[in-house]
């Protein structure tokens, strides 16, 4: 067939003339070229680029090559998405873009770089064009879903889709329209923005409203939730204010305990968390649990210790975050109650009894209205104190400081009212009073006393100049030290007030057990602790507040009687704190221990601060006393003159004859005349003593003349004194005897005086 054709095709040629016959021959030439060059093409489309993925345009060796669309595919496959291999990374698509270029006018000069130039450009728009609607397609799809999610959430309710919730947790939550939350992506939503979809992210993690808080004791205004959210160490839950979640500026703060919010998010994140306290509150999805920031309460006539509940949210647990392990009842009740019973046998601690009965005065003084005070169990260092102060807290909770319900001494006085005030109506146990290293320190904490035993703290005033709430609560203090708080009162001058709230009872100078005893009493109080405490209350509670009124007015009559007997003198505050020792004292024997051993009337009586030691100016008569036996060098009269050195403060005489004879009853009846002791004081030294003890010097003159232990001269309070040996106060002049004006007063009769000149 081919022979014949072309047979033919030369019949043809030689039939034409010669012009008709070099135009054919030229159109067949044309012909067989371009059908070789698109053969050349199709080569090309089949060719490997993968070279240009590593900026090498070796491959490239022909025009043909610039006509390849497989090459272009390579070189822009990747100008508006970033894709990882068989394409040029965009970073380097300009570079291969000039190796192309330069490339183009070695193989065909100008013409074939103008040629690459305008296939380029078209490629690249192309690409563009193809970008931009899916672009458009992918914003479509999306917009399409959140239609389709907003449908379904108007038609069901839009819930959190969290999984592998923890058991604590409440279940999903519901959300306004166009929140989507899960685990893997948090709380966000899908905005349209122009042409646009736009994820806003709230939370990187999962987080949701768990409970809201109902407030037992009535609240402080402040409405508070439970926060529930992932985090990097799982899930956690946090008691927040209301404001912490719908106020941008307090929102960010909740990053530092592991909220995923950062400065973008917290705006999304309070929108979100608004819309959810809504929705899911109008839907019921949020149940209440009850609250409080104390953990004991006296509500309707009864005791309450939410504590001892499961269904209940501790207000202030990010503040004290032990502080209700420490008080839920732990291990066994009985053998708690039989380590007691047998320490009380053995009788081992003196003040034990005591000590038991103060830890359980609480809640009595908080349902009879009483007055709280401060229970001081006292020793030298060694005596075995902490040992029986970590025993009776045990009573209501674990004795260990780590866990919070055990306060150091040196805590500052606003975190031992802040816990005054979580405690209510338990007991504020404080340890190792002489922590205090300085007499400042103890003065502070004295006058702290005063607060904590009052009953409410003090008023301060919020960031924004509003008062915040004042801490109140009902309770008393027990505290262990090593000397008297009341001698240590008297001498800082902190005022009788304190000495009137103290009940002190003194323990053994050396511990009665040895290391393996203690030991092995620990070994009970360890892993026992907290039911004998909500047992206490129970029995409480039966009795009521009537009933405790009752014992206790009981009491207080039995002591008044006793005292009479004894011909004492107590203050009516201790005889209300020795009344309830005594009555949770009987309570615990009777109903908690069943031992029947009780502190009896004497004993309460021997440790009660008398009425003279609370009294302002006869605790500086004591301290003037103790000044002038302990200075004896400043005061003719008292040192031999050998002794006598720097400035004189004053006169003594052990028996001063010029003075009214003093007239006392005798143990047998029997009227006693004697010379008094006397002191003269110069007034500028007895100012100094009276500021010492931070008293008036015109209230202990006032004292001093009640009491008829005052010398004066007739309308002064002080008298002209004859100084033997002086002239002056600091200058010494033999057989020179000078009348100086000073404060002269009796002082108590007086056996073995030091350094006595008699």
């Amino acid at each position: 067939m081919s022979e014949s054709l072309n047979i033919d095709m030369a019949t043809m040629l030689d039939q034409m003339t010669p012009e008709m016959r070099t135009l054919m021959l030229d159109i067949l030439q044309k012909g067989q070229a371009a059908a070789a060059g698109k053969t050349a093409r199709q080569e090309q489309q089949d060719k490997d680029y993968s070279s240009l993925e590593k900026k090498d345009v070796s491959c490239i060796n022909s025009r043909e090559d610039f006509f390849a669309e497989k090459m272009y595919a390579k070189v822009y496959g990747g100008l508006y998405e970033d894709i990882a291999g068989g394409v040029v990374a965009r970073c380097d698509i300009p570079t291969v873009e000039y190796l192309l270029s330069e490339k183009a006018k070695e193989i065909g000069k100008t013409d074939l770089l103008k040629l690459f130039k305008s296939k380029a450009s078209a490629y690249k728009k192309r690409m563009k064009l193809e970008y931009e609607q899916a672009k458009r397609a992918q914003s479509q799809a999306l917009r399409d879903a959140a239609e389709e999610e907003k449908r379904r959430q108007k038609e069901n309710g839009n819930m959190t889709q969290y999984t592998e919730l923890p058991e604590w947790c409440t279940g999903n939550k519901y959300m306004g329209e166009g929140w989507i939350a899960n685990n893997d992506e948090g709380i966000y939503k899908l905005e349209e923005r122009g042409s646009t979809i736009r994820k806003v992210e709230a939370c990187g993690r999962a987080a949701m409203i768990n409970r809201l808080l109902a407030p037992m004791d009535g609240g402080d205004g402040i409405v508070r939730v439970e926060l529930a959210y992932d985090s990097e160490d799982g899930w956690r839950h946090r008691v927040v204010e209301r404001g912490e979640l719908v106020n941008q500026n307090r929102a960010i703060a909740l990053a530092e305990y592991g909220v995923d919010v950062n400065s973008e998010r917290v705006r999304p994140f309070t929108n979100a968390m608004s819309s959810m306290l809504k929705e899911s509150s109008t839907r019921g999805a949020i149940p209440r649990v009850q609250s409080s920031a104390k953990l004991a309460l006296y509500k309707n006539g009864k005791l309450v210790l939410p504590y001892a509940s499961k269904d209940f949210i501790f207000e202030k647990e990010n503040e004290f975050p032990k502080m209700m392990e420490a008080l839920t009842p732990h291990g066994d009740a009985e053998k708690s109650r039989q380590g007691f019973v047998e320490l009380r046998k053995k009788n081992l601690f003196k003040g034990f009894n005591f000590a038991i009965a103060a830890t359980l005065a609480a809640p009595i003084i908080m349902m009879t209205d009483a007055n709280g005070f401060v229970f001081n169990l006292y020793a030298p260092t060694g005596s075995g104190k902490s040992l029986v102060q970590a025993i009776i807290a045990t009573l209501w909770g674990d004795f260990h400081m780590n866990k919070g319900f055990v306060r150091g001494a040196d805590n500052t006085p606003t975190n031992l009212e802040t816990v005054a005030g979580i405690m209510n109506c338990l007991p504020l146990i404080v340890d190792d009073y002489n922590k205090l290293q300085s007499e400042e320190d103890k003065r502070r904490f004295n006058k702290s006393i005063m607060l904590l035993a009052g009953g409410i703290g003090k008023g301060r005033a919020t960031k924004n100049l509003s008062i915040r709430e004042t801490a109140s609560y009902n309770l008393d203090v027990f505290i262990t030290a090593e000397q008297s708080i009341g001698e240590i009162a008297a001498r800082t001058g902190a005022g009788g007030g304190v000495i009137n709230r103290l009940y002190e009872v003194p323990t053994d100078a050396e511990c009665p057990v040895s290391k393996a005893e203690i030991d092995e009493i620990m070994e009970t109080f360890n892993d026992n602790y907290g039911h004998l405490g909500v047992e206490f209350v129970g029995i409480l509670n039966k009795l009521k507040a009537k009933g405790l009124k009752a014992k206790v007015s009981e009491k207080a009559r039995e002591l008044e009687a006793r005292m009479k007997e004894l011909g004492v003198d107590k203050t009516n505050k201790q005889i209300d704190i020795a009344a309830i020792l005594l009555v949770a004292d009987e309570i615990a024997a009777e109903e908690i221990f069943k031992d029947n051993r009780k502190i009896s009337l004497d004993e309460a009586i021997e440790y009660m601060a008398d009425s003279s030691m609370v009294k302002q100016e006869a605790r500086m008569y004591q301290a003037v006393i103790d000044k002038v036996y302990s200075n004896p060098n400043r005061f003719e009269g008292l040192a031999p003159e050998a002794l006598l050195c720097g400035e004189i403060w004053g006169k003594y005489e052990k028996t001063d004859e010029k003075e009214a004879m003093v007239k006392e009853t005798g143990p047998d009846g029997q009227t006693i005349e004697y010379a008094p002791t006397t002191v003269a004081i110069f007034k500028k030294n007895l100012t100094e003593m009276a500021r010492e003890c931070n008293a008036s010097v015109n209230m202990f003159l006032a004292y001093l003349k009640r009491e008829g232990l005052l010398y004066p001269d007739k309308d002064r309070p002080d008298k002209k004194v004859p100084f033997k040996h002086y002239s002056n106060l600091n200058e010494k002049k033999e057989n020179v005897v000078t009348r100086l004006r000073a404060i002269k007063f009796r002082l108590p009769r007086q056996d073995d005086i030091p350094f006595d000149e008699e």
